[in-house]
C-alpha cells in the first residue's frame, strides 16, 4: 500500500504529495441482498488526485466472481473525478485490463483506486460510483458520504 505521502498513478508512476488529507474513521458500505459487500475504508486527497481504499467481500457460502467498471467520484460541488490507472487488486475493468476477482467466503479483498479531478479539485466530500459487471451486469454501485472533513 502506498504511504500516506505517496500515491501511485497511472502505469505505476509515483506521485509525491504534501500533507495529504485523510478521511475520518467512518466508512460507507454498499451491500447486495446476496453476493457481496463493498466498503470504502479511507479516502486520501492531495491537490487534484484522490485515492480510495475499497474492501470487497462475499456474503455467500460459495465463491462469487466480482467485477465493476466505470469507477469515478463525484464531490459535493458536482465535480467528477475519473479513475486513473488500474486499481491495485484489478477489481475494475479499467481499459479492459482487469478481469475481476473471485470472492471467497471469509476472505476480504482490499484494493486502492486512484482518481483525478476533471475540473476544480476543491471537494472534500465524495460519493464513489461504479457499474457492476459481475455477478449482476449493470447494477449501479454508489457509496455516499466519503468525507475528508
Amino acid at each position: 500500500m502506498p504511504l500516506p505521502s505517496l500515491l501511485v498513478g497511472a502505469e505505476g508512476t509515483k506521485i509525491q504529495t504534501s500533507n495529504p488529507r485523510v478521511a475520518s474513521g467512518k466508512s460507507t458500505t454498499f451491500a447486495t441482498d446476496s453476493y457481496y459487500r463493498l466498503i470504502a475504508d479511507t479516502v486520501r486527497k492531495s491537490g487534484s488526485v484522490a485515492s480510495v481504499l475499497v474492501t470487497v467481500e462475499s456474503v455467500e457460502a460459495t465463491t462469487v466472481r466480482f467485477t465493476a467498471n466505470e469507477w469515478y467520484l463525484i464531490d459535493e460541488n458536482g465535480e467528477r473525478w475519473d479513475q486513473e490507472g488500474q486499481d491495485t487488486a484489478e477489481i475494475s475493468g479499467y481499459r479492459m485490463a482487469g478481469n475481476g476477482v473471485d470472492l471467497v467466503p471469509g476472505r476480504a479483498i482490499k484494493s486502492r483506486f486512484t482518481f483525478r479531478a476533471k475540473g476544480a479539485s476543491t471537494g472534500a466530500e465524495f460519493s464513489l460510483h461504479a457499474s457492476e459487471g459481475l455477478p449482476k451486469q449493470g447494477r449501479q454501485i454508489i457509496l455516499e458520504g466519503l468525507d475528508l472533513r
